[in-house]
């Protein structure tokens, strides 16, 4: 659900289009090919791994600036992602198996973002499930979503 990351990697013929927005990615967050600047060698690069490179850099930036350490297997995949070489670095589609991303709570939360796409009978559950742990849920979440 996160958006922008156009921003890291080469849209195809559209190289004016990258060097005027080159400005708002960050350097932290941009991969050693896409530091260099070298549209080539970001044109023949694995897909999108400068994308998962910097989304790699952004997880770890994620519970850097809230303070609180990932869950183990999420940071080894953060940490696959944020790999120098792009085909080291694993696919967006691997990191979405992660471990952390199957954990109930995960499930309840993602369940909760989709409650207006479910049928009433999900819902009901979704609703029934997040009853019992609301007092666990951030204080801006129960404010926004719920």
């Amino acid at each position: 659900k996160l958006g922008g990351f156009e921003l890291a990697s080469v849209i195809p013929g559209e190289k004016q289009y990258f060097i005027e927005r080159e400005m708002v990615l960050q350097d932290e967050f941009r991969s050693p090919e896409r530091q260099s600047g070298d549209l080539e060698v970001l044109s023949d690069s694995r897909g999108l791994s400068v994308d998962c490179f910097s989304l790699g850099r952004l997880v770890d930036a994620v519970f850097t600036l809230a303070n609180v350490p990932p869950a183990g297997a999420l940071r080894a995949y953060a940490q696959r992602l944020s790999k120098s070489l792009p085909h080291q670095r694993v696919s967006s589609a691997l990191f979405l198996k992660c471990p952390a991303f199957k954990a109930d709570f995960v499930q309840l939360l993602a369940s909760l973002d989709e409650l207006g796409l479910q049928q009433p009978s999900e819902q009901a559950s979704t609703l029934a499930r997040l009853a019992p742990r609301l007092p666990e849920l951030p204080a801006p979440i129960r404010l926004h979503k719920i």
